[in-house]
Protein backbone atom coordinates (compact mmCIF):
# COMPACT_ATOMS: atom_id res chain seq x y z
CA UNK A 1 0.00 0.00 0.00
CA UNK A 2 1.41 3.41 -0.95
CA UNK A 3 1.84 6.15 1.64
CA UNK A 4 -0.98 8.74 1.84
CA UNK A 5 -0.54 12.07 0.08
CA UNK A 6 -0.16 13.85 3.43
CA UNK A 7 3.00 11.80 3.98
CA UNK A 8 4.34 11.62 0.41
CA UNK A 9 3.99 15.33 -0.41
CA UNK A 10 6.35 16.69 2.30
CA UNK A 11 8.90 13.98 1.45
CA UNK A 12 8.72 14.94 -2.21
CA UNK A 13 9.10 18.61 -1.33
CA UNK A 14 12.06 17.78 0.93
CA UNK A 15 13.72 15.90 -1.93
CA UNK A 16 13.21 18.92 -4.19
CA UNK A 17 14.66 21.19 -1.48
CA UNK A 18 17.84 19.13 -1.29
CA UNK A 19 18.19 18.94 -5.06
CA UNK A 20 17.79 22.72 -5.25
CA UNK A 21 20.36 23.20 -2.47
CA UNK A 22 22.87 20.97 -4.21
CA UNK A 23 22.27 22.84 -7.46
CA UNK A 24 22.84 26.23 -5.83
CA UNK A 25 25.98 24.94 -4.09
CA UNK A 26 27.44 23.60 -7.33
CA UNK A 27 26.68 26.82 -9.21
CA UNK A 28 27.97 29.26 -6.56
CA UNK A 29 30.75 27.65 -4.50
CA UNK A 30 33.45 29.33 -6.61
CA UNK A 31 32.08 32.75 -5.61
CA UNK A 32 33.30 32.40 -2.02
CA UNK A 33 36.68 33.83 -1.11
CA UNK A 34 39.58 32.47 0.90
CA UNK A 35 39.11 33.33 4.58
CA UNK A 36 41.68 34.42 7.11
CA UNK A 37 41.99 30.95 8.69
CA UNK A 38 42.05 28.82 5.58
CA UNK A 39 45.73 29.03 4.76
CA UNK A 40 46.81 27.66 8.12
CA UNK A 41 43.99 25.11 8.13
CA UNK A 42 45.05 23.82 4.74
CA UNK A 43 48.60 23.45 6.01
CA UNK A 44 47.28 21.58 9.05
CA UNK A 45 45.50 19.16 6.72
CA UNK A 46 48.72 18.46 4.84
CA UNK A 47 50.57 17.93 8.14
CA UNK A 48 47.93 15.40 9.19
CA UNK A 49 48.44 13.44 5.99
CA UNK A 50 52.20 13.50 6.53
CA UNK A 51 51.61 12.22 10.08
CA UNK A 52 49.73 9.21 8.74
CA UNK A 53 52.07 8.65 5.79
CA UNK A 54 55.12 8.66 8.09
CA UNK A 55 53.38 6.56 10.77
CA UNK A 56 53.84 9.38 13.24
CA UNK A 57 57.44 10.21 12.35
CA UNK A 58 56.44 13.66 11.00
CA UNK A 59 55.13 15.34 14.17
CA UNK A 60 54.16 18.86 12.97
CA UNK A 61 50.45 18.02 13.24
CA UNK A 62 50.83 17.49 17.00
CA UNK A 63 52.30 20.82 18.07
CA UNK A 64 52.20 23.54 15.37
CA UNK A 65 49.96 26.57 16.04
CA UNK A 66 46.89 25.78 18.13
CA UNK A 67 45.14 23.69 15.47
CA UNK A 68 46.52 20.50 17.01
CA UNK A 69 43.78 20.96 19.62
CA UNK A 70 41.21 20.23 16.88
CA UNK A 71 40.52 16.89 15.31
CA UNK A 72 41.38 16.44 11.67
CA UNK A 73 38.36 14.69 10.17
CA UNK A 74 37.22 17.59 7.99
CA UNK A 75 40.80 18.40 7.00
CA UNK A 76 41.29 14.81 5.81
CA UNK A 77 38.07 15.11 3.77
CA UNK A 78 39.20 18.46 2.36
CA UNK A 79 42.57 17.05 1.35
CA UNK A 80 40.75 14.20 -0.36
CA UNK A 81 38.58 16.69 -2.26
CA UNK A 82 41.68 18.64 -3.31
CA UNK A 83 43.36 15.46 -4.58
CA UNK A 84 40.34 14.04 -6.40
CA UNK A 85 38.54 17.07 -7.86
CA UNK A 86 39.79 19.15 -10.82
CA UNK A 87 39.47 22.32 -8.77
CA UNK A 88 41.61 25.01 -7.24
CA UNK A 89 42.74 24.11 -3.71
CA UNK A 90 40.44 26.49 -1.90
CA UNK A 91 37.49 25.99 -4.23
CA UNK A 92 37.72 22.29 -3.39
CA UNK A 93 37.74 23.15 0.31
CA UNK A 94 34.69 25.40 -0.09
CA UNK A 95 32.79 22.70 -1.96
CA UNK A 96 33.65 20.12 0.70
CA UNK A 97 32.49 22.47 3.46
CA UNK A 98 29.27 23.27 1.61
CA UNK A 99 28.46 19.57 1.24
CA UNK A 100 28.96 19.14 4.97
CA UNK A 101 26.50 21.99 5.42
CA UNK A 102 23.94 20.24 3.22
CA UNK A 103 24.49 17.15 5.38
CA UNK A 104 23.56 19.28 8.41
CA UNK A 105 20.35 20.41 6.71
CA UNK A 106 19.61 16.76 5.94
CA UNK A 107 20.16 15.93 9.63
CA UNK A 108 17.75 18.71 10.66
CA UNK A 109 15.17 17.20 8.30
CA UNK A 110 15.77 13.77 9.84
CA UNK A 111 15.43 14.98 13.42
CA UNK A 112 12.29 16.96 12.63
CA UNK A 113 10.75 14.01 10.75
CA UNK A 114 11.51 11.61 13.59
CA UNK A 115 10.09 13.82 16.33
CA UNK A 116 7.23 15.58 14.55
CA UNK A 117 6.50 13.77 11.28
CA UNK A 118 7.20 14.54 7.60
CA UNK A 119 5.89 18.11 7.59
CA UNK A 120 7.99 18.98 10.63
CA UNK A 121 11.00 17.45 8.88
CA UNK A 122 10.46 19.50 5.74
CA UNK A 123 10.06 22.71 7.73
CA UNK A 124 13.12 21.97 9.88
CA UNK A 125 15.32 21.56 6.82
CA UNK A 126 13.81 24.65 5.19
CA UNK A 127 14.36 26.78 8.30
CA UNK A 128 18.02 25.79 8.48
CA UNK A 129 18.53 26.41 4.75
CA UNK A 130 17.06 29.90 5.27
CA UNK A 131 19.39 30.70 8.18
CA UNK A 132 22.07 32.95 6.62
CA UNK A 133 24.70 32.60 9.40
CA UNK A 134 24.65 28.84 8.84
CA UNK A 135 24.28 28.87 5.07
CA UNK A 136 27.04 31.42 4.48
CA UNK A 137 29.39 29.68 6.90
CA UNK A 138 29.00 26.44 4.93
CA UNK A 139 31.44 27.83 2.38
CA UNK A 140 33.68 29.78 4.74
CA UNK A 141 34.05 27.96 8.06
CA UNK A 142 36.04 24.72 8.03
CA UNK A 143 35.60 23.88 11.71
CA UNK A 144 32.24 25.05 13.00
CA UNK A 145 29.93 23.99 10.14
CA UNK A 146 31.34 20.44 9.74
CA UNK A 147 31.11 20.10 13.51
CA UNK A 148 27.54 21.43 13.61
CA UNK A 149 26.44 19.08 10.83
CA UNK A 150 28.03 15.99 12.36
CA UNK A 151 26.70 16.94 15.80
CA UNK A 152 23.18 17.09 14.35
CA UNK A 153 23.76 13.82 12.47
CA UNK A 154 24.77 12.13 15.73
CA UNK A 155 21.63 13.47 17.43
CA UNK A 156 19.51 12.04 14.61
CA UNK A 157 21.20 8.65 15.01
CA UNK A 158 20.54 8.74 18.76
CA UNK A 159 16.85 9.59 18.25
CA UNK A 160 16.43 6.78 15.75
CA UNK A 161 17.93 4.36 18.26
CA UNK A 162 15.61 5.57 21.01
CA UNK A 163 12.48 4.76 18.99
CA UNK A 164 12.63 1.00 19.50
CA UNK A 165 14.98 0.51 22.42
CA UNK A 166 18.60 0.78 21.29
CA UNK A 167 20.79 -2.22 20.65
CA UNK A 168 24.47 -2.54 19.91
CA UNK A 169 23.94 -1.62 16.24
CA UNK A 170 22.36 1.67 17.33
CA UNK A 171 25.32 2.22 19.63
CA UNK A 172 27.66 1.56 16.73
CA UNK A 173 25.89 4.07 14.47
CA UNK A 174 25.59 6.77 17.15
CA UNK A 175 29.18 6.22 18.26
CA UNK A 176 30.46 6.57 14.71
CA UNK A 177 28.62 9.88 14.26
CA UNK A 178 29.73 11.21 17.65
CA UNK A 179 33.32 10.19 16.94
CA UNK A 180 33.31 12.04 13.63
CA UNK A 181 31.88 15.16 15.29
CA UNK A 182 34.46 15.01 18.08
CA UNK A 183 37.03 14.35 15.36
CA UNK A 184 36.42 17.95 14.26
CA UNK A 185 35.94 19.61 17.66
CA UNK A 186 36.34 17.81 20.97
CA UNK A 187 33.10 19.40 22.24
CA UNK A 188 31.34 16.55 20.44
CA UNK A 189 32.02 14.33 23.47
CA UNK A 190 29.17 16.07 25.31
CA UNK A 191 26.91 13.89 23.19
CA UNK A 192 27.91 10.83 25.20
CA UNK A 193 26.04 11.92 28.36
CA UNK A 194 23.31 13.48 26.21
CA UNK A 195 22.65 10.18 24.41
CA UNK A 196 22.74 8.33 27.72
CA UNK A 197 20.09 10.67 29.12
CA UNK A 198 17.85 10.13 26.08
CA UNK A 199 18.14 6.35 25.91
CA UNK A 200 17.82 5.79 29.65
CA UNK A 201 14.92 8.27 29.80
CA UNK A 202 13.06 6.38 27.06
CA UNK A 203 13.71 3.07 28.85
CA UNK A 204 12.36 4.51 32.10
CA UNK A 205 9.20 5.83 30.40
CA UNK A 206 8.51 2.43 28.83
CA UNK A 207 8.98 0.79 32.21
CA UNK A 208 6.47 3.21 33.75
CA UNK A 209 3.98 2.26 31.07
CA UNK A 210 3.90 -1.31 32.27
CA UNK A 211 7.05 -3.08 31.16
CA UNK A 212 7.93 -5.07 34.29
CA UNK A 213 10.25 -7.78 35.46
CA UNK A 214 12.74 -9.57 33.28
CA UNK A 215 11.74 -7.75 30.09
CA UNK A 216 12.59 -4.42 31.68
CA UNK A 217 15.93 -5.70 32.91
CA UNK A 218 16.79 -7.16 29.50
CA UNK A 219 15.96 -3.86 27.82
CA UNK A 220 18.10 -1.99 30.35
CA UNK A 221 20.96 -4.36 29.56
CA UNK A 222 20.50 -3.67 25.86
CA UNK A 223 20.55 0.09 26.49
CA UNK A 224 23.73 -0.15 28.56
CA UNK A 225 25.38 -2.31 25.89
CA UNK A 226 24.43 0.26 23.24
CA UNK A 227 25.85 3.08 25.35
CA UNK A 228 29.09 1.21 25.97
CA UNK A 229 29.39 0.50 22.25
CA UNK A 230 28.78 4.19 21.44
CA UNK A 231 31.47 5.35 23.86
CA UNK A 232 34.10 2.85 22.71
CA UNK A 233 33.42 3.38 19.00
CA UNK A 234 33.04 7.16 19.32
CA UNK A 235 36.24 7.65 21.30
CA UNK A 236 38.18 5.39 18.95
CA UNK A 237 36.97 7.21 15.83
CA UNK A 238 37.71 10.61 17.40
CA UNK A 239 41.28 9.61 18.23
CA UNK A 240 41.80 8.01 14.81
CA UNK A 241 41.33 11.40 13.10
CA UNK A 242 43.27 13.45 15.67
CA UNK A 243 47.09 13.15 15.70
CA UNK A 244 47.61 14.98 18.99
CA UNK A 245 45.02 12.80 20.73
CA UNK A 246 46.90 9.71 19.56
CA UNK A 247 49.84 10.76 21.75
CA UNK A 248 47.64 10.25 24.84
CA UNK A 249 44.23 8.88 23.77
CA UNK A 250 42.61 9.18 27.19
CA UNK A 251 43.93 12.45 28.60
CA UNK A 252 44.70 14.67 25.61
CA UNK A 253 41.01 14.99 24.59
CA UNK A 254 40.22 15.97 28.18
CA UNK A 255 43.05 18.52 28.16
CA UNK A 256 41.74 20.00 24.91
CA UNK A 257 38.21 20.23 26.30
CA UNK A 258 39.47 22.09 29.36
CA UNK A 259 41.70 24.34 27.24
CA UNK A 260 38.77 25.49 25.12
CA UNK A 261 36.92 26.69 28.21
CA UNK A 262 39.41 29.59 28.37
CA UNK A 263 40.55 29.71 24.75
CA UNK A 264 41.59 32.97 23.08
CA UNK A 265 40.56 35.31 25.88
CA UNK A 266 42.47 38.15 24.22
CA UNK A 267 40.75 38.20 20.81
CA UNK A 268 39.48 41.67 19.88
CA UNK A 269 35.72 41.84 19.41
CA UNK A 270 33.67 44.75 18.07
CA UNK A 271 30.53 44.56 20.19
CA UNK A 272 27.82 47.13 20.90
CA UNK A 273 29.95 49.87 19.35
CA UNK A 274 33.04 49.14 21.46
CA UNK A 275 36.22 47.12 21.04
CA UNK A 276 36.48 44.53 23.80
CA UNK A 277 38.60 41.48 24.51
CA UNK A 278 36.77 38.16 24.18
CA UNK A 279 37.50 37.37 27.83
CA UNK A 280 35.82 40.63 28.90
CA UNK A 281 32.59 40.31 26.92
CA UNK A 282 29.37 40.63 28.94
CA UNK A 283 27.29 37.55 29.61
CA UNK A 284 24.58 38.67 27.19
CA UNK A 285 26.95 38.59 24.20
CA UNK A 286 25.86 35.23 22.80
CA UNK A 287 22.09 35.48 23.49
CA UNK A 288 22.06 38.97 21.98
CA UNK A 289 23.96 37.91 18.86
CA UNK A 290 21.58 34.98 18.40
CA UNK A 291 18.64 37.36 18.64
CA UNK A 292 20.24 39.74 16.13
CA UNK A 293 21.37 37.18 13.56
CA UNK A 294 18.51 34.67 13.43
CA UNK A 295 15.89 35.62 10.81
CA UNK A 296 12.48 36.97 11.82
CA UNK A 297 11.16 33.66 10.46
CA UNK A 298 12.19 32.06 13.75
CA UNK A 299 10.25 34.62 15.76
CA UNK A 300 7.04 33.85 13.86
CA UNK A 301 7.63 30.12 14.30
CA UNK A 302 8.28 30.33 18.03
CA UNK A 303 5.16 32.43 18.61
CA UNK A 304 3.14 29.72 16.85
CA UNK A 305 5.00 27.12 18.90
CA UNK A 306 4.06 28.82 22.17
CA UNK A 307 0.41 28.80 21.12
CA UNK A 308 0.63 25.16 20.10
CA UNK A 309 2.30 24.25 23.39
CA UNK A 310 -0.53 25.81 25.37
CA UNK A 311 -3.03 23.60 23.52
CA UNK A 312 -0.82 20.51 23.72
CA UNK A 313 -0.43 20.76 27.52
CA UNK A 314 -4.19 20.31 27.87
CA UNK A 315 -4.18 17.08 25.88
CA UNK A 316 -3.84 13.55 27.19
CA UNK A 317 -3.09 10.36 25.33
CA UNK A 318 -0.66 7.48 24.73
CA UNK A 319 2.86 8.37 23.65
CA UNK A 320 2.56 11.93 24.93
CA UNK A 321 5.33 11.58 27.52
CA UNK A 322 7.64 9.85 25.05
CA UNK A 323 7.27 12.61 22.47
CA UNK A 324 7.65 15.28 25.15
CA UNK A 325 10.95 13.72 26.18
CA UNK A 326 12.27 13.82 22.62
CA UNK A 327 11.21 17.42 22.09
CA UNK A 328 12.73 18.40 25.45
CA UNK A 329 15.96 16.63 24.49
CA UNK A 330 16.21 18.57 21.23
CA UNK A 331 15.46 21.80 23.12
CA UNK A 332 18.19 20.98 25.64
CA UNK A 333 20.75 20.50 22.86
CA UNK A 334 19.84 23.99 21.64
CA UNK A 335 19.67 25.74 25.01
CA UNK A 336 22.19 24.13 27.35
CA UNK A 337 25.37 25.02 25.38
CA UNK A 338 24.27 28.66 25.27
CA UNK A 339 23.46 28.58 28.99
CA UNK A 340 26.88 27.05 29.69
CA UNK A 341 28.66 29.84 27.79
CA UNK A 342 26.63 32.49 29.63
CA UNK A 343 27.12 31.02 33.10
CA UNK A 344 30.79 30.07 32.68
CA UNK A 345 31.64 33.17 30.62
CA UNK A 346 33.39 30.93 28.13
CA UNK A 347 35.24 33.17 25.64
CA UNK A 348 33.50 33.44 22.27
CA UNK A 349 33.96 35.88 19.42
CA UNK A 350 32.97 36.49 15.78
CA UNK A 351 29.27 36.38 16.48
CA UNK A 352 27.65 32.97 16.91
CA UNK A 353 30.11 30.92 14.90
CA UNK A 354 31.41 28.94 17.90
CA UNK A 355 27.88 27.76 18.74
CA UNK A 356 26.64 27.18 15.20
CA UNK A 357 26.03 23.59 16.32
CA UNK A 358 22.93 24.72 18.26
CA UNK A 359 21.38 26.32 15.16
CA UNK A 360 20.18 23.03 13.54
CA UNK A 361 18.29 22.28 16.76
CA UNK A 362 16.75 25.75 16.79
CA UNK A 363 15.66 25.11 13.19
CA UNK A 364 14.11 21.80 14.27
CA UNK A 365 12.25 23.49 17.13
CA UNK A 366 10.96 26.09 14.67
CA UNK A 367 9.83 23.37 12.28
CA UNK A 368 8.13 21.44 15.08
CA UNK A 369 6.41 24.63 16.26
CA UNK A 370 4.87 25.45 12.90
CA UNK A 371 3.81 21.89 12.10
CA UNK A 372 2.22 21.50 15.57
CA UNK A 373 0.25 24.74 15.34
CA UNK A 374 -1.45 24.42 11.94
CA UNK A 375 -3.69 21.32 12.40
CA UNK A 376 -7.17 22.15 13.63
CA UNK A 377 -6.92 25.90 13.12
CA UNK A 378 -9.48 27.93 11.23
CA UNK A 379 -8.83 28.77 7.62
CA UNK A 380 -8.46 32.48 8.40
CA UNK A 381 -5.85 31.96 11.10
CA UNK A 382 -3.94 29.50 8.90
CA UNK A 383 -3.90 32.05 6.09
CA UNK A 384 -2.66 34.79 8.45
CA UNK A 385 0.11 32.58 9.85
CA UNK A 386 1.04 31.32 6.40
CA UNK A 387 1.31 34.87 5.12
CA UNK A 388 3.55 35.89 8.05
CA UNK A 389 5.81 32.89 7.46
CA UNK A 390 5.95 33.41 3.69
CA UNK A 391 6.66 37.14 4.06
CA UNK A 392 9.43 36.47 6.58
CA UNK A 393 10.94 33.79 4.33
CA UNK A 394 10.83 36.16 1.35
CA UNK A 395 12.61 38.88 3.31
CA UNK A 396 15.42 36.62 4.47
CA UNK A 397 15.80 35.06 1.03
CA UNK A 398 16.07 38.56 -0.46
CA UNK A 399 18.77 39.44 2.06
CA UNK A 400 20.67 36.24 1.28
CA UNK A 401 20.69 37.06 -2.43
CA UNK A 402 21.75 40.66 -1.81
CA UNK A 403 24.54 39.60 0.57
CA UNK A 404 25.92 36.87 -1.69
CA UNK A 405 28.58 35.58 -1.19
CA UNK A 406 28.72 36.99 2.36
CA UNK A 407 25.55 35.50 3.85
CA UNK A 408 27.33 34.87 7.14
CA UNK A 409 27.32 38.66 7.70
CA UNK A 410 23.53 38.69 7.99
CA UNK A 411 21.69 40.68 10.67
CA UNK A 412 17.92 40.64 10.85
CA UNK A 413 15.91 43.76 10.14
CA UNK A 414 13.52 43.71 13.07
CA UNK A 415 16.00 43.81 15.97
CA UNK A 416 19.32 44.66 14.33
CA UNK A 417 18.14 46.96 11.56
CA UNK A 418 19.81 44.84 8.90
CA UNK A 419 23.47 44.94 7.95
CA UNK A 420 23.66 48.75 7.40
CA UNK A 421 22.67 49.61 10.97
CA UNK A 422 24.28 46.59 12.63
CA UNK A 423 27.65 47.34 11.04
CA UNK A 424 27.89 50.47 13.20
CA UNK A 425 27.86 48.35 16.38
CA UNK A 426 28.85 44.78 15.50
CA UNK A 427 31.37 42.83 13.43
CA UNK A 428 30.95 42.34 9.71
CA UNK A 429 33.54 40.60 7.53
CA UNK A 430 35.65 39.13 10.32
CA UNK A 431 36.77 36.24 8.04
CA UNK A 432 38.01 38.63 5.33
CA UNK A 433 36.21 36.74 2.57
CA UNK A 434 35.78 40.05 0.71
CA UNK A 435 39.47 40.05 -0.23
CA UNK A 436 38.57 37.93 -3.27
CA UNK A 437 36.28 40.58 -4.69
CA UNK A 438 38.83 43.30 -4.02
CA UNK A 439 41.59 41.28 -5.70
CA UNK A 440 39.36 40.64 -8.72
CA UNK A 441 38.92 44.42 -9.05
CA UNK A 442 42.67 44.87 -8.70
CA UNK A 443 43.39 42.32 -11.46
CA UNK A 444 40.79 43.86 -13.75
CA UNK A 445 41.28 47.60 -13.14
CA UNK A 446 44.61 48.26 -11.43
CA UNK A 447 47.25 45.81 -12.64
CA UNK A 448 46.90 46.10 -16.45
CA UNK A 449 49.55 48.38 -17.98
CA UNK A 450 51.74 48.54 -14.89
CA UNK A 451 55.33 47.38 -14.99
CA UNK A 452 56.81 45.00 -12.44
CA UNK A 453 55.13 43.61 -9.38
CA UNK A 454 52.66 45.65 -7.38
CA UNK A 455 53.41 45.71 -3.66
CA UNK A 456 50.34 44.86 -1.58
CA UNK A 457 49.52 44.42 2.06
CA UNK A 458 46.48 43.19 3.93
CA UNK A 459 45.48 43.38 7.56
CA UNK A 460 44.06 39.83 7.50
CA UNK A 461 46.12 37.50 5.32
CA UNK A 462 48.43 37.41 2.31
CA UNK A 463 47.29 33.98 1.12
CA UNK A 464 44.49 35.31 -1.17
CA UNK A 465 46.99 37.49 -3.09
CA UNK A 466 49.28 34.54 -3.80
CA UNK A 467 46.40 32.24 -4.65
CA UNK A 468 44.41 34.53 -6.95
CA UNK A 469 47.20 36.56 -8.58
CA UNK A 470 50.41 34.58 -8.19
CA UNK A 471 53.71 35.77 -6.76
CA UNK A 472 54.86 36.95 -10.17
CA UNK A 473 52.15 39.65 -10.27
CA UNK A 474 52.27 40.99 -6.71
CA UNK A 475 54.70 41.22 -3.84
CA UNK A 476 53.17 40.98 -0.38
CA UNK A 477 54.84 43.27 2.10
CA UNK A 478 54.10 45.67 4.92
CA UNK A 479 56.98 47.93 3.88
CA UNK A 480 55.91 50.77 1.58
CA UNK A 481 53.11 48.89 -0.23
CA UNK A 482 51.32 50.38 -3.20
CA UNK A 483 47.90 49.04 -2.10
CA UNK A 484 46.56 48.11 1.32
CA UNK A 485 43.43 45.98 1.77
CA UNK A 486 41.54 47.00 4.93
CA UNK A 487 38.34 45.41 6.16
CA UNK A 488 35.92 47.58 8.08
CA UNK A 489 35.16 45.14 10.90
CA UNK A 490 37.79 46.49 13.27
CA UNK A 491 38.06 49.97 11.77
CA UNK A 492 41.30 49.16 9.92
CA UNK A 493 40.20 51.34 7.00
CA UNK A 494 40.13 54.36 9.31
CA UNK A 495 43.71 53.72 10.42
CA UNK A 496 45.06 53.25 6.89
CA UNK A 497 46.34 56.48 5.27
CA UNK A 498 46.17 56.98 1.52
CA UNK A 499 43.70 57.36 -1.33
CA UNK A 500 40.65 55.06 -1.42
CA UNK A 501 40.56 53.47 -4.88
CA UNK A 502 37.91 50.78 -4.39
CA UNK A 503 35.27 49.70 -1.87
CA UNK A 504 33.49 46.34 -1.65
CA UNK A 505 29.93 46.85 -0.40
CA UNK A 506 26.80 44.88 0.31
CA UNK A 507 23.44 46.52 0.99
CA UNK A 508 25.30 49.82 0.89
CA UNK A 509 27.62 48.77 3.73
CA UNK A 510 31.41 48.92 3.18
CA UNK A 511 33.11 45.60 3.86
CA UNK A 512 36.56 46.12 2.34
CA UNK A 513 38.41 49.34 1.45
CA UNK A 514 41.36 49.25 -0.97
CA UNK A 515 43.72 52.14 -0.24
CA UNK A 516 46.53 53.32 -2.54
CA UNK A 517 49.50 54.52 -0.50
CA UNK A 518 52.02 54.75 -3.33
CA UNK A 519 51.18 54.91 -7.01
CA UNK A 520 52.43 51.87 -8.91
CA UNK A 521 54.13 52.62 -12.27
Amino acid sequence: MSAPLSSRLPRLLAALLFLALLGVVLVTFRDYGITVDEGVQHRYGRRILRWYASLGASPEATHTNDLYLYGGFFEVCAQGAIALLPLDTFDARHLAGALFGVLGILAAWGIGSHVGGPWAGLLSGLFLALTPPFYGAMFANAKDVPFASLFALAAWAALRGSAHGPGWRDGLLAGLAIGLAAGVRVAGVVLFPAVAALWLGCWWLRRQEGDEGGTSRRRLGSVLLALATAVVVGWTVMVAFWPWAQLDPLLNPVRAFRRFSRFWVDATVFYDGRFLLSGDLPRDYLPRLLALTLPELYGVAFVLGALALASWLRQRGPGRADRALRVAWVAALAALPVAWVVLQRTPVYNGIRHVLFVVPFLAVLAGLSVSAWFPGRSRLTRLAAGFALAASAAVVLTDMVQLHPYQYLYYNRLLAGGLPRASERYETDYLCASYKEGIEWMAREYLPGREGRVRVDGHCSHVPFWQYLGREAVETTNLEPHLVFSTTTFGDHRKTPGRVVHVVRRQGTPLLVVVEQREAR
